[in-house]
């Protein structure tokens, strides 16, 4: 990596030195002049980032995990070729660096009723519970920056002033009680929430957020960045634009939504689940309640269920372009054309897809006969719980639990190695905008050099006029 840093320097270096003594003044010669540094340049460039990717993936980080860095772009096992030019890049929140750094450690006292504001724009939040009536507020930040704590209508409002402009990054560590609600927000911010049991509100727009071990109404989104919900009690609503969704051991209704990530809902004890998700996969390696109701959705993405064999299940699915594929038997019965798709309805008993059968007509009303015992089917069959499947032109899949926890294990190796790819072609891409940065200023100061020493510079002495030759004679 050295080597290929100091070959881009001596490229740099060697590219730009013409610049500096060039003696041509036609304007359109030292356009074209620059325009070929420039040339020069991106190529160098784009071969060092070359080299360094190569280099980088041929270690242990990247081999046999499904992603490989070419010339062109990215190239991932189960997706096509991502030129680098079609990858979108996350630009860096307008922040100030810190300076010089100062430690900000500081008592407040609260009463049930209050809740807790925090917004930061770049930094991190950490937030911790003990059994105090009091908030711990502990920060890092700018020495030129000031925390403010503002109490107003019941409200404890967390932020930072800063006297030139835009704050630097602030480290959060909220120390808080348990029964406290909170209301955090960031831009470039990861948040983590552990041992609460108040209501929690965390939104972040490049950071991940991570929820754990709390108890009450979760709601938690992240755009460009992960969510991660376990060990919870209560009403989970997560959702993110462009990353995953993992909600783990949470016991209570769950709502999850992605545009472009997946979700993934592991030993969920939860009678109510709703997951959608318009171009990820739904992955759900849990078990269904008696009474729940469950309901996955994709439009171009994967739903992979599993199907229990030991409890009575009712599946609808519906489907317009998609397909379905299934490790255990399914009913040999067609699909029921509809106006929009088409639609499928079976019932799983003992580990067999049965057709459901339409409901009968009621029939008129007789004498009660005496009451008998109730089989344990019946019992079971009464309280199935019901799942439905939707998808536009997705795949559904459906499996047994074990081979939903295997797929998942899989598909998290595959998602871990897409993130450290992404990240380490995103920091070859900024090295390379910098030394583009770098080599654009000292084109300038080139120019800038050359037209100082034409202005400073006496004028040439008038060039007499030669004559015109003599006329040829004529024979």
């Amino acid at each position: 990596m050295k080597r290929s840093a100091s070959l881009l320097a001596l490229c740099i270096a060697a590219l730009a030195a013409p610049a500096f003594a060039c003696p041509d003044d036609d304007t359109a010669v030292a356009a074209a002049s620059a325009a070929r540094i420039s040339a020069e340049l991106d190529r160098a460039i784009r071969d060092t980032q070359l080299r360094m990717a190569m280099a980088r993936s041929a270690g242990r980080t990247f081999e046999g995990r499904g992603v490989i860095i070419t010339a062109d772009g990215l190239v991932f096992i189960d997706g096509p070729e991502v030129p680098f030019d079609q990858v979108e890049w996350v630009e860096p929140a307008q922040k100030r660096r810190v300076q010089r750094l100062a430690d900000t450690d500081t008592l407040m006292r609260v009463r049930p009723g209050m809740t807790l504001e925090l917004s930061n724009l770049s930094g991190d939040i950490r937030v911790i519970a003990w059994d105090r009536n009091e908030v711990r507020v502990q920060a890092e930040h700018d020495r030129s920056d000031a925390l403010v704590i503002d109490v107003r209508d019941d409200t404890v409002q967390l932020g930072v002033n800063s006297r030139h402009g835009a704050p630097g990054e602030v480290e959060w560590t909220l120390t808080v009680p348990t029964w406290l609600p909170l209301e955090l927000e960031g831009i470039e911010c990861d948040i983590t929430v552990s041992g609460m049991q108040s209501s929690v509100r965390a939104q972040s727009m490049r950071g991940d957020v991570s929820v754990d071990g709390c108890q009450g109404p979760l709601e938690v989104h992240s755009v460009e960045g992960e969510v991660h919900v376990s060990d919870v009690r209560g009403t989970v609503t997560a959702g993110s634009i462009n990353s995953v969704v993992r909600i783990v051991r949470v016991t209570g209704p769950v709502e999850a939504q992605t545009i472009n990530g997946d979700i993934q809902l592991v030993k969920v004890k939860s009678p109510n689940v709703d997951a959608s998700t318009v171009n990820g996969r739904v992955y759900f390696a849990s078990g269904y309640e008696p009474r729940g109701r469950y309901m996955f959705s994709s439009h171009n993405g994967k739903l992979i269920v599993p199907m229990p064999g030991d409890q009575h299940v009712k599946v609808s699915m519906s489907s317009f372009q998609g397909k379905v594929e299934s490790s255990i038997p399914m009913p040999t019965s067609s699909w029921t054309p509809r106006a929009r798709g088409k639609h499928f309805r079976f019932v799983m008993q003992d580990g067999v897809a049965v057709p459901d059968p339409p409901t009968p007509p009621t029939a008129p009303s007789t004498p009660r006969p005496p009451r008998t015992p109730r089989t344990p089917n019946a019992v079971t069959a009464s309280t199935a719980p019901e799942v439905e499947l939707e998808s536009f032109a997705g795949l559904i899949r459906l499996a047994s639990e074990e081979e939903v926890v295997k797929v998942l294990a899989i598909q998290r190796e595959v998602l871990a190695s897409r993130r450290a790819a992404l990240d380490s072609a995103r920091v070859y891409q900024l090295r390379g905008r910098g030394e583009m940065d770098r080599a654009r200023r000292l084109e300038r100061q080139a120019k800038a050099r050359d037209t100082e020493r034409r202005r400073t510079a006496p004028p040439a002495p008038p060039t007499p006029e030669t004559p015109p030759p003599p006329p040829t004679p004529l024979d």
